[in-house]
């Protein structure tokens, strides 16, 4: 598996911006709860079809307008 060119805060700030919790992101992407909390705390490289699926979902999702 290839590690993805996004930090885990960048995840983080679009999982946000996206209106999304762990678990529902978890759920978008076909994964467990659990993988996004590694991926976000830095325990785990994040794969590197993440930014790609995110840059997905936030096309088809309107975003929360950043604070």
């Amino acid at each position: 598996m290839m590690k993805a060119n996004i930090a885990p805060e960048e995840l983080k700030r679009r999982r946000y911006k996206l209106g999304f919790s762990k678990t529902r992101l978890a759920a978008e992407m076909g994964i467990t709860q659990q993988a996004v909390s590694q991926w976000e705390s830095g325990l785990q490289p994040i794969p590197s079809w993440v930014p790609n699926l995110l840059s997905v979902l936030e096309t088809c999702r309107p975003l929360k307008s950043a604070s």
